[in-house]
C-alpha cells in the first residue's frame, strides 16, 4: 500500500491546509464529548452541567420537587 503525497504550491497553502484540518480535528471533537458533570446546587448530587452560576445546576429530582411546592 503506497502512501499518498501531498505538494503545496505555496507555504501559504500549506498552511490553509493544516488550519482546516485542525479545525475540523476539533469540530469532530467536541461533539464526541460529553457535557461537564456538576454538583446539584440543593442535594450535591452528579448531573451534567447546565449554566455557569452554581445556583443555576439543579437536577431534575430537585426540579421537581420545587414546583410541586409552588
Amino acid at each position: 500500500m503506497g502512501v499518498e503525497r501531498v505538494d503545496y504550491c505555496s507555504d501559504d497553502e500549506y498552511e490553509q491546509a493544516l488550519q482546516e484540518e485542525a479545525a475540523s480535528w476539533e469540530r469532530s471533537y467536541q461533539h464526541s464529548q460529553e457535557p461537564d458533570i456538576v454538583p446539584c446546587f440543593r442535594c450535591n448530587g452528579q448531573m451534567y452541567w447546565e449554566a455557569n452560576e452554581p445556583e443555576g445546576n439543579i437536577c431534575p429530582e430537585c426540579r421537581e420537587k420545587e414546583q410541586g411546592k409552588s
